[in-house]
């Protein structure tokens, strides 16, 4: 962003900017969305639209972090939800869950996560990634099956790539997030990966 909003009154200029991003992208094809559009339906000028963004790609950047953040937290309360599997269903019902969330179809989840992803720069954190692993690593350690505690670097190992592989998917094959043979695959990565590493450390 060109200009933080630090004041209450800059941040409410800057939600509703990216509010009518989110409602053109909604509405139209995204090469429709044009910074005067996005002015116009945010009920700002264009000058004011450029004091915080320096562009469209810019708004959809930011559009797409607040869209990153949202399903974190939406996927971490999931996460907590109580659950009544057997034991040893934790990692299906993870898998279940981000799969559910990685294959939205929603026009403005897609483009927003894509945008996330390819704007990622070096050095900068993804933050949805660190606060999802964080909760997958915790409930993986407290639930699987008495397996123990894992080492933080192979916690990030496992976490990682559980996130990858399904936002991977989501780029390259969506259809392949509707595969039982791809869920199945991914939970036996995770419970391949747990039991192997409970044998190296006995």
């Amino acid at each position: 962003m060109r200009k933080k909003p630090n004041q209450a009154r800059a941040r409410a200029t800057v939600t509703a900017i990216l509010d009518a991003t989110a409602q053109l992208l909604a509405a139209r094809k995204e090469a429709e969305v044009t910074t005067n559009r996005i002015a116009e339906r945010a009920g700002v000028s264009i000058g004011t639209l450029y004091q915080y963004f320096d562009g469209r790609d810019a708004a959809y950047y930011a559009l797409a972090r607040r869209e990153g953040e949202r399903i974190a937290h939406q996927v971490i309360e999931c996460l907590h939800v109580p659950q009544t599997e057997v034991r040893g269903e934790r990692a299906r019902n993870i898998v279940r869950l981000l799969i559910a969330y990685f294959s939205d179809t929603d026009v403005i989840g897609r483009v927003a996560m894509l945008r996330y992803l390819a704007g990622l720069r070096e050095g900068e954190r993804d933050d949805m990634m660190d606060i999802v692993s964080a909760e997958i690593e915790t409930l993986l350690n407290r639930s699987m099956g008495g397996l123990g505690s894992l080492s933080r670097v192979k916690s990030y190992i496992l976490t990682r790539s559980i996130l990858n592989v399904v936002r991977s998917a989501m780029m390259d094959d969506p259809d392949m997030l509707k595969s039982r043979e791809f869920e199945n695959e991914l939970v036996l990565l995770i419970r391949g990966y747990l039991t192997v590493s409970r044998q190296s450390e006995s």
